[in-house]
């Protein structure tokens, strides 16, 4: 009966790989007690006769899967007995450090890598534990400056994020410090927090199969900007219920906020199989072709988009995007204008990420920083509209 190797990758480099036995349930990842340690998740293993169950999935002997959590990628693999090298107490890697800053630098990382740090076995006083613990202490500084974009979300600085590429393109962040409006402030006042999501996640600890926990869960996340983890809670659900439309589009949208637009393209195609009129899966499918510069296919889309859905507006806003991915910028506010008047055919949800498209969207930036957005909104949101920000006085330049 064969053991379960547990290999961790972190940019690409090997920094932790275990062959565990599993008799009974065990876990693995971000758990005080896990038997392998790493940041993002917490995965329970078990035993299912000659199976090891993981993910999910059945293994058997020779059967592997694997799971990327932003950083860091894990490989599983049923196998043989096998004693991994003391990986751990080898010498110190330069290189493993300078991507473990990289990982440490991403404010959604931050709190697990300290967490994982804690729970490393100590072997040394110049091991690679000891170098991250000094890393994470140098982070953890009072001279952070260059953290706060990515740690404090109203933070002025966080103009400076808001073209920090993860994918085929930028990141969704705000850039109110460059707008000099509280677009993003505007956004979150409208974000709810779930009172849920705490019990939801001490459920799933208990149980990794609730689906409904990790529905939850995955949107809390999703909520709170962590996309990474909340593109991890809804691939696993994906997984189990792949003809899940909600679920495939959720994922596309972590995955859009990323950056990771070819992924993203890929969820809308198979939403589109059993659903080929899904109006919100076709407005990402042609906005995500629009900016990975495929503007043939993104019209395309956006004709069938206007045929299934000529009054959504939903296909306003997508014609706000690809207007203003063109430079039609008075064509996009027109089209967002339309959206705004009927935000009210749209559920709470979907008014929810109008609010995130309009303060985050790259593309969505030179009209943050113009006038003729601003005057829309307060036209037809008055009181409720972003408000600029006050002026910066010479001293604080």
């Amino acid at each position: 009966m064969g053991d379960l190797s547990v290999q961790v990758e972190l940019y690409g480099l090997v920094v932790d790989n275990q062959v565990l036995s599993v008799r009974g349930p065990i876990v693995v990842g971000d758990w005080p007690s896990a038997e392998v340690a790493f940041p993002g998740a917490s995965i329970r293993v078990s035993r299912s006769g000659s199976h090891i169950q993981v993910l999910g999935k059945r293994l058997g002997e020779g059967e592997s899967t694997s799971i990327t959590l932003g950083a860091v990628r894990v490989h599983f693999q049923h196998t043989g007995s096998v004693r991994p090298l003391p990986l751990w107490e080898s010498p110190f890697d330069g290189k493993f450090l300078a991507v473990a800053l990289l990982m440490i630098a991403v404010g959604t990382w931050f709190e697990a890598a300290e967490g994982w740090l804690d729970r490393r076995p100590v072997s040394g006083t110049q091991d690679i534990g000891t170098a991250l613990r000094g890393a994470v202490d140098a982070v953890r500084s009072p001279n952070r400056r260059q953290w706060s974009a990515a740690v404090n979300p109203f933070s002025e600085a966080s103009g400076a994020g808001a073209s920090i590429t993860v994918g085929e393109g930028p990141r969704h962040l705000s850039d109110d410090g460059v707008s000099r409006t509280a677009y993003y402030r505007w956004f979150r006042t409208a974000v709810p927090t779930d009172p849920l999501a705490v019990e939801a996640n001490d459920k799933l600890v208990v149980d990794p199969l609730d689906a409904e926990a990790r529905r939850v869960v995955a949107r809390a996340a999703y909520n709170a900007d962590h996309f990474q983890l909340a593109a991890w809670h809804y691939s696993i659900l994906r997984d189990r219920f792949p003809s899940d439309a909600g679920v495939g589009l959720r994922l596309a949208w972590a995955q859009r906020r990323q950056g990771n637009h070819r992924e993203e393209m890929t969820l809308y195609h198979e939403v589109l199989v059993g659903h080929p009129n899904h109006p919100i899966a076709l407005g990402g499918l042609a906005m995500a072709q629009a900016r990975t510069g495929e503007f043939d296919r993104a019209s395309a889309t956006m004709s069938r988009l206007e045929i299934a859905a000529p009054a959504h507006p939903y296909t306003e806003l997508t014609a706000a995007v690809l207007s203003a991915k063109q430079g039609n910028h008075q064509d996009s506010v027109e089209c967002l204008r339309r959206t705004i008047v009927d935000r009210e055919q749209l559920d709470s949800e979907l008014q929810i990420e109008l609010r995130r498209d309009i303060a985050t969207d790259p593309l969505l930036a030179p009209l943050r920083a113009d006038w003729p957005l601003r005057s829309m909104l307060r036209r037809y949101l008055g009181a409720a509209a972003p408000r600029r920000l006050p002026a910066r006085s010479p001293r604080s330049r």
